[in-house]
């Protein structure tokens, strides 16, 4: 899948069965979110599965605001 690697027409029938792999992985899980740091790849993931996608860094700035407004350190 590789973001916009697995998009090029050289590497796409390569990539279409590991795109096809993630996106059943994904939908499985049944799950609402999807962390990525690759942000081709979450653009894929989401087109193909519909579930939501955070950078990492965005995950962890909320935990640290969620942790700072309930008044601790």
């Amino acid at each position: 899948m590789g973001g916009s690697h697995g998009l090029k027409m050289v590497n796409y029938e390569r990539s279409s069965p590991i795109r096809q792999k993630v996106w059943d992985e994904v939908k499985n899980a049944h799950t609402g979110l999807v962390i990525t740091e690759c942000g081709d790849c979450g653009l894929q993931i989401e087109a193909g599965t519909g579930v939501a996608i955070k950078h990492p860094m965005v995950v962890l700035n909320q935990a640290y605001n969620a942790f700072d407004n309930h008044g601790a350190a």
